[in-house]
């Protein structure tokens, strides 16, 4: 009786781990999971929580703990980490509940080749990371980290937004023209310079002097149907290149963005349902009132 119990759970023991199996061939087929992070994705993930204090390493730590694998996309450039059921609702998460906050950035320089890394939260939880080129450009053993810099702090809540929009245009010559077109609303007050510079320097476009002094006024606000992004807008990848989306509607299908790496001072209307771009090279206050007008008539 004892030997046929302990067959049995032997036998139901295989059956485990031979569906485990199973499950990781279909979600490595079907889906495009991984197991595990790749030599060059530790390192960066590494590096970030060295920067990080122990309290925040602490739970970031017990959040990897529930991951189960990872997806990539576009060649490596985005990686976002899959929880275990029933996700990161269920897991510690850090005070900062935002959506895609890009809380820091990592500038990895190889042979003749120089990618940005941003590691990326939501909800209080680490979600992924995003590249700004295919990491498999860089070979894992001989590229160094230049620098990481923490744009956002994932454990704090913030400043507020301005009270008011009266508040919030005094002394800014951009917002105030803009407000004379379109509806502003929770209006945010700037990011702080680290986060500015660093925004500016992992993108390497060449920005409309009026984008400029846009975000030097403000990180972000809501108009009618959508909103304005500052530094935290995020990336997307595109058929060969990488557009940073500053502006979008709320259904996320329409935006305003920029190629990354682009020299040519221009801003792009993209259109994600049907895949395309229209150039916009002209004054980018001029740019977004369209844009809201736009997507006030969708």
């Amino acid at each position: 009786m004892l030997f046929r119990l302990g067959y049995t759970t032997y036998l139901v023991k295989r059956g485990i781990r031979l569906f485990r199996k199973l499950k990781r061939a279909y979600n490595g087929i079907v889906k495009g999971f991984e197991y595990g992070f790749t030599a060059l994705e530790t390192r960066c993930l590494e590096a970030f929580l060295d920067a990080i204090s122990p309290q925040v390493r602490e739970v970031v730590t017990e959040q990897r703990r529930f991951s189960e694998a990872v997806i990539r996309w576009s060649k490596g450039k985005r990686v976002v980490l899959q929880y275990q059921a029933p996700g990161i609702e269920a897991l510690p998460a850090l005070a900062n509940k935002g959506v895609e906050l890009h809380v820091c950035t990592i500038k990895l320089v190889g042979k003749g080749t120089t990618i940005y890394c941003e590691i990326v939260f939501e909800f209080g939880c680490l979600i992924g990371l995003e590249f700004s080129a295919p990491p498999l450009l860089l070979d894992d053993d001989n590229f160094t980290i230049e620098w990481v810099r923490l744009v956002a702090d994932p454990n704090s809540e913030g400043e507020p937004p301005y009270d008011s929009l009266t508040d919030a245009l005094v002394s800014k010559p951009s917002l105030s023209l803009l407000a004379g077109s379109v509806t502003l609303e929770i209006v945010e007050r700037p990011a702080p310079e680290i986060a500015v510079i660093t925004f500016l320097e992992r993108l390497s476009c060449s920005f409309p002097p009026s984008f400029l002094d846009l975000v030097s006024e403000t990180n972000g606000f809501r108009i009618p149907g959508g909103s304005f992004s500052g530094t935290r807008a995020r990336t997307l990848p595109w058929p060969e290149e990488s557009l940073v989306l500053v502006a979008e509607n709320d259904a996320e299908t329409l935006a305003i963005a920029f190629r990354i790496g682009d020299p040519v001072v221009q801003a792009l209307f993209v259109n994600e349902v049907e895949a395309s771009l229209e150039s916009r090279p002209g004054d980018f206050i001029a740019t977004l009132v369209e844009f809201a007008n736009l997507i006030t008539l969708a």
